[in-house]
C-alpha cells in the first residue's frame, strides 16, 4: 500500500470566489473533481502533474476528460505553465512541511548527540568509580 500524507483542506473552501464559479457551472460534482485533482497533485512527486495526463486522471476519477480539463483550465484554480499544472497553495504547504521536517531532523541529531555524550560520560564515570573501588580494596 502506498504511503499517505495529510494536507490541509479549509472547511470554508466552498466559499472561495473561484470555487463558487466552479460550483455555479459544474455543481458539487465539479467541487469533488477539484478535490480529487488536488489529491492527485498531493500524491505526485513534486505536487505537479502533466497536462497530457488529464485523460488518465479523468479515467481514474471515472469521469469525462472534458470535465477534468475544464476544472483545471477554466476557473483559475491551478497554475498552468508549459506542460504542467499545479496548485500554489499545495506547493507552499509541501515546502513548509519539508522545512519543518528538516528542522525536526536537525533537532533530533542534536538531541541524540547530546544523549550519546551523556551516556559516554556516564560510562567513563562508572569506569572511574569501579577502578577506584578496586584500588581501595587492594
Amino acid at each position: 500500500m502506498k504511503e499517505t500524507f495529510y494536507f490541509p483542506h479549509d472547511y470554508n473552501s466552498s466559499e472561495d470566489e473561484k470555487i463558487l464559479k466552479l460550483l455555479s457551472v459544474l455543481g458539487w460534482e465539479g467541487y469533488g473533481l477539484y478535490w480529487g485533482i488536488i489529491e492527485k497533485l498531493a500524491s505526485s512527486s513534486e505536487a505537479k502533474l502533466k497536462l497530457s495526463d488529464l485523460e488518465y486522471i479523468a479515467f481514474g476519477m471515472r469521469t469525462q476528460c472534458e470535465r477534468i480539463t475544464n476544472v483545471v483550465r477554466d476557473y483559475n484554480l491551478f497554475i498552468i505553465e508549459g506542460d504542467y499544472f499545479w496548485s500554489n497553495r499545495l506547493v507552499a504547504f509541501f515546502k513548509e512541511k519539508e522545512k519543518k521536517s528538516a528542522k525536526a531532523k536537525e533537532s533530533a541529531k542534536v538531541r541524540w548527540a547530546s544523549e550519546a555524550n551523556k551516556n559516554a560520560n556516564a560510562s567513563k564515570n562508572d569506569a572511574i568509580k569501579e577502578r577506584k573501588g578496586k584500588e581501595k580494596k587492594g
